[in-house]
């Protein structure tokens, strides 16, 4: 059964790449991508035969679309070229983005900092240029366990929705640095009003305090420490696991919201201070969009998890509760264990 969504344009959307070994994870993403398909089909699209734009920079050939697409034809590729903006002045640029905590908080190349840029500012544009009004984004390694029965913007749409997400994540603070004053300074600057941002503004208690006193002692032999202090005023990078979300594109096109990405964005918020685009649209959506409109799906089965040497770094597995057997998440934590948060782990 299709979809009601004749009056809709809506899209599912992934960024690929056509290798057996990224430069940034040392993943198999080819493989990755046609299984994340195959479950998307086997449990959404083959009922609702949905568009999926796989963008990429030219390495999926033709022949490589065909195997791919394995007759499906609601998948097309779309070719994009990234490069540093014009705007930046690109000595300020670093080849390896490192954390000044070091290196245990990963060395950030340049296409990982594009894909940043990408699905903060670029992806939007593009869409809308394309003639689209909705997109769900999966990653190459997104997986869907369980069956979806209801279209899923339709469900955005009946309810008057803009952003939905699966999983809260909290950001490292020292993968944000000098983010939070930057949020403040703009808010301030061009007298916003923030919709549910200060929700996400520490007001540490007696409590906080003392364990603030605690981290900062334990910080001496381990600075990473350092991440769990919550400091009045400052932002608690709080937001949503976009590998992940679907949402309204005329939110993004909202003159306010292109005016705040932009502003960071001409910053140089991806290239030079690796703010990524969760904590950019996490933020986007806390200040601009009303609350009742952003929403949680809790009823599927999702995974997203950082595998390297067959160790579980980062995300992980969430049941869905309708999924009343849960033989992948059984499965999966029996090989990694549950699903990591861990903002002093190394990863």
């Amino acid at each position: 059964m299709k979809g009601k969504t004749a009056i809709m344009k809506p899209t599912f959307v992934y960024l690929a790449q056509n290798t057996a070994r990224d430069p940034q994870w040392g993943r198999d993403s080819r493989s990755l991508l046609e299984v994340s398909l195959d479950k998307l089909y086997e449990n959404y699209n083959n009922r609702f035969g949905q568009s999926i734009i796989i963008f990429h920079e030219g390495d999926f050939k033709a022949n490589d679309q065909v195997a791919i697409a394995k007759g499906r034809p609601e998948i097309s590729f779309h070719e994009i070229e990234f490069k540093i903006p014009d705007f930046l002045d690109k000595s300020k640029v670093p080849d390896i983005w490192v954390s000044s905590a070091g290196k245990a908080y990963g060395e950030w190349g340049l296409g990982h900092r594009h894909m940043c840029r990408f699905y903060t500012l670029q992806v939007f544009d593009l869409l809308d240029e394309l003639g689209y009004d909705w997109i769900c984004r999966f990653d190459d390694y997104s997986i869907l366990h369980s069956p979806i029965d209801y279209d899923l913007f339709e469900y955005m749409d009946n309810n008057n929705l803009e952003y939905g997400y699966r999983v809260d994540s909290q950001e490292p603070f020292r993968l944000t640095e000098g983010f939070s004053e930057q949020l403040l300074n703009y808010i301030s600057e061009f007298d916003v009003t923030p919709t549910f941002f200060d929700e996400h503004i520490w007001k540490p208690g007696i409590k906080d305090k003392l364990m603030n006193c605690y981290y900062q002692m334990m910080a001496i032999r381990w600075p990473l420490k350092k991440n769990n202090l919550r400091i009045a005023g400052t932002y608690d990078n709080w937001g949503y696991f976009n590998n992940f979300f679907i949402s309204k594109l005329s939110f993004w096109k909202s003159l306010p919201v292109q005016r705040f990405l932009h502003y960071f964005d001409q910053m140089g918020a991806s290239h030079i201070h690796h703010w990524n685009d969760l904590i950019l649209q996490s933020a986007a959506v806390q200040i601009f969009m009303q609350k009742n409109k952003v929403h949680k799906f809790e009823d599927w089965t999702y995974e997203h998890a950082t595998i390297r040497n067959g160790q579980l770094e980062y995300g992980g597995i969430w049941r869905g509760n309708k999924d009343t057997e849960g033989l992948a998440v059984k499965s999966f934590e029996k090989r990694y264990g549950a699903a990591v948060f861990d903002i002093d782990k190394t990863y």
